[in-house]
């Protein structure tokens, strides 16, 4: 199993990122929840989330004491090939301390290895730019993302027009992560 880990004294803080698998499907409703609140991301229900664990398409980063404090998966795989980075959520108490950083770099890492010559991107709101943009990303042009991304954005709680069955436009800003995917090898 592929793991990275910080250092600190509090054990509340103490961080390991890791692929999910069996043993983390226990903290499918929690990354869930966190997923519904956020209002600003593609809710993803507790059986998204298993299923995302199950295809090793997860990481999670937990504490000293097991509790899960970050996720971020390949949210999408296209037929183009192209892979959407996303469902990246933290904790309210883990929010500025370094765990989504830790699970963006490390699953990023992950999918540089397994996608070699396909695009990986996410999508980006407000928040989730600034993270984008401190690791090194760019912001892409929306006719670079296959058509098959917006399907998904009909659901999205920031989807301008407030009903399913009518999308306006993403509000979210495509960023290319595929060279820090390329770039962050794990061995």
């Amino acid at each position: 199993m592929i793991e990275r880990e910080n250092f600190t004294e509090d054990p509340k803080f103490m961080f390991a990122v890791r692929m999910a698998g069996m043993q983390d499907i226990k903290y499918a409703p929690v990354i869930s929840e966190w997923t519904q609140k956020a209002g600003t991301m593609l809710p993803k229900s507790p059986e998204e989330i298993i299923e995302l664990f199950l295809q090793n398409r997860s990481a999670v980063v937990v504490n000293a004491m097991e509790d899960v404090v970050s996720h971020a998966a390949a949210a999408f795989i296209y037929t183009d090939g192209s892979v959407e980075f996303g469902a990246l959520v933290t904790g309210g108490d883990f929010q500025g301390k370094g765990a989504a950083t830790m699970a963006t770099e490390f699953l990023l890492g992950v999918l540089g290895d397994r996608y070699p010559n396909k695009t990986i991107f996410a999508l980006a709101n407000p928040m989730s730019a600034k993270l984008f943009q401190k690791i090194g990303a760019g912001v892409m042009d929306y006719s670079l993302v296959t058509d098959e991304v917006w399907k998904n954005c009909a659901n999205c709680p920031n989807n301008p027009s407030g009903n399913p069955d009518v999308f306006i436009g993403c509000c979210d800003t495509p960023y290319d992560l595929t060279d820090i995917a390329l770039n962050s090898h794990h061995s």
